[in-house]
């Protein structure tokens, strides 16, 4: 009888850690040192004209922005290393104006996300304008690594 409590404690250790490895054993680590070519998607567009006029501009700074930091650009998802995908975040404010934020996030083949960045505090959409989209992008893209690189957010 004495035996009992600690074999059962044992097992529930053992239980304990065999699911805890499981929970850790994804598919490896999550990193950028792998993604050579990234696949940028379309800007999921918000119902708004202005955002669905810079969607363009999104797609061809974001491009512009990850060739700088040495990144191939692949043609499609399937060519590619990873999907860069940006989403117009609009909501309206108190006096029904329409606010609104860009965001970028880079995904591996797997779906794992390896980087996210925001625009920060969201605007009028009336300021967002292509030169607005330029200095976002290229701060939001200026924190990755140079491909090849090993950082990860």
């Amino acid at each position: 009888m004495n035996m009992l409590p600690r074999l059962s404690g044992w097992f529930l250790l053992t239980v304990t850690l065999a699911l805890f490895g499981c929970a850790n054993a994804g598919g490896g680590a999550k990193s950028l040192k792998n993604v050579q070519k990234v696949y940028v998607a379309d800007p999921v567009a918000a119902t708004l004209p202005e955002t669905t006029a810079l969607n363009a501009a999104v797609h061809d700074v974001a491009v512009r922005e990850l060739s700088a930091l040495g990144y191939g650009s692949a043609l499609t998802s399937q060519q590619a290393d990873a999907v860069l995908k940006s989403t117009w975040h609009t909501r309206l404010d108190d006096n029904g104006r329409s606010i609104v934020s860009l965001s970028v996030t880079l995904f591996d083949k797997a779906g794992h996300k390896l980087y996210s960045s925001d625009s920060g505090a969201a605007v009028v959409s009336s300021f967002w304008s292509e030169s607005r989209v330029t200095t976002e992008l290229a701060t939001m893209l200026g924190t990755l690594p140079h491909a090849g690189g090993d950082a990860t957010k």
